[in-house]
């Protein structure tokens, strides 16, 4: 066997194997996401007005978390010292 042929050969090997390889993971990528997709659609569609209502909870959540000492009055330029 020469040198040239053993790189030749050596190198469709690599070529062979790693193609298999990447094949299976493809295929193994495509078949979970078949099933993920199967189960997202049983779930109900977004629409505008669940994302206003969960918009307003959050601002609700956000005042509801606000201490009383980190809000100043409204003629008082927050970070002044009280008068």
């Amino acid at each position: 066997m020469s040198p040239v042929l053993d790189q030749q050969l050596a190198g469709f090997l690599a070529k062979l194997s790693t193609i298999a390889v990447l094949w299976t993971v493809a295929f193994t990528l495509m078949t979970r996401s078949q099933v993920t997709a199967g189960a997202e659609e049983d779930a109900e569609p977004l629409i505008w007005s669940d994302v206003e209502r969960e918009i307003e909870r959050a601002e609700r959540r956000e005042r509801r978390n606000r201490s009383p000492q980190a809000s100043s009055p409204p003629d008082q330029p927050p970070g002044a010292p009280p008068a």
